[in-house]
């Protein structure tokens, strides 16, 4: 199989979102990819959360999906995290990848989903010179 070349940031669609598509960045230094959140909470192996749309005034979807497991995740700035994974299908260029995503507030950053490691492997090879090589840029 041909490795895609991808940018630093793509822009990606989850399936299991209801096709929510949204601006991903790329990086190989995160083991893990990570989807921004609010509301999460577990509940007898199934987690609750909502995705927001964008602007203030957007609306917001809640969703409910089995837990795939909880780990500790060591954030960018050092601090580690345990966080609820769940399998998600990322469709990013030609490809259509199941992986685990962590659940997160990530607010604070400039893009509202990460790409890592596990999704990358054997599949993709970064241009970081670059941004969205492999799909188009609206959301």
């Amino acid at each position: 199989m041909e490795k895609e070349i991808v940018g630093a940031v793509e822009t990606v669609t989850i399936s299991e979102l209801n096709g929510y598509r949204v601006h991903a960045k790329i990086d190989t230094g995160a083991k893990s990819s990570s989807l921004h959140c609010d509301m999460i909470r577990l509940e007898n192996g199934m987690v609750f959360f909502e995705i927001h749309g964008k602007g203030h005034s957007a609306p917001h979807h809640t969703y409910e999906l089995p837990a795939a497991m909880i780990e500790t995740v060591r954030s960018s700035n050092g601090i580690a995290q345990q966080r609820i994974f769940v399998k998600l299908t990322i469709e990013m260029g030609r490809s259509s990848v199941e992986t685990l995503v962590s659940l997160t507030d990530r607010s604070a950053m400039k893009y509202p989903m990460l790409i890592g490691r596990r999704l990358l492997a054997g599949r993709f090879l970064v241009d970081c010179s670059h941004t969205h090589l492999v799909g188009d840029q609206p959301c």
